[in-house]
């Protein structure tokens, strides 16, 4: 978790521009499901991982869902990778926040995912742009469960990254599920009702 912190204080502080992020897509999806929790999530991957940016299908809840694993440019097939699942503001989309901590971690040797949340970007879900923070805690753990089954993911590694909004969803999250081995915070907006309430009678005063 140190190292994590060290690495988002260093090197993830300085704002890029996405169209010069080096970006290795993979889309070539194997049509054999991968079942992850009963009921729950099925999942395509691509049938080869390779370095840089790799789209990824699964599923949360009966949606489907979007997100992008980076993974290091040493990266070669057969190695397993320490894993940080990166989530960002309120209403930000994989490509946007989630995308530059992502890349910076993948600059450093880790694999880094990002996804869009139900109802937000590709994944589906309705109504758009409707914030479930209960829903969002889900879709992370959801996430993780697709993780484990990736052969390029080192399953004993897996680390969070909650930026801004998505900080508490994040800690619920890891609070929630023990495959979670660390978590880290950038610019954390933890959601306390009593604050919520005080601020909203300021408001209204």
């Amino acid at each position: 978790m140190n190292v994590i912190q060290s690495l988002i204080a260093t090197g993830t502080i300085a704002l890029v521009s996405l169209s010069f992020l080096p970006v290795a897509l993979s889309e070539t999806v194997n049509p054999t499901a991968i079942t992850g929790e009963p009921g729950q999530v099925r999942a395509e991957r691509p049938a080869s991982f390779q370095p840089g940016r790799n789209r990824v299908v699964f599923q949360s809840e009966g949606e489907q869902m979007v997100g992008n694993l980076y993974l290091p440019t040493s990266y070669k097939s057969g190695d397993k990778v320490p894993v940080i699942v990166v989530t960002g503001a309120w209403t930000t989309v994989k490509e946007q926040m989630p995308a530059v901590y992502a890349q910076r971690l993948a600059d450093r040797g880790f694999a880094a995912f990002t996804f869009d949340f139900r109802y937000w970007g590709e994944s589906g879900g309705a109504p758009r742009q409707y914030e479930s923070p209960a829903a969002k805690v889900q879709d992370i753990k959801n996430a993780v469960t697709f993780l484990k089954t990736l052969p390029v993911i080192d399953s004993d590694r897996l680390g969070g990254l909650g930026i801004c909004a998505s900080a508490g969803y994040m800690a619920q999250a890891v609070a929630e599920d023990s495959n979670f081995k660390s978590f880290a915070t950038v610019a954390a907006w933890l959601h306390d009702g009593q604050d919520l309430r005080r601020d909203r009678h300021k408001l209204e005063a």
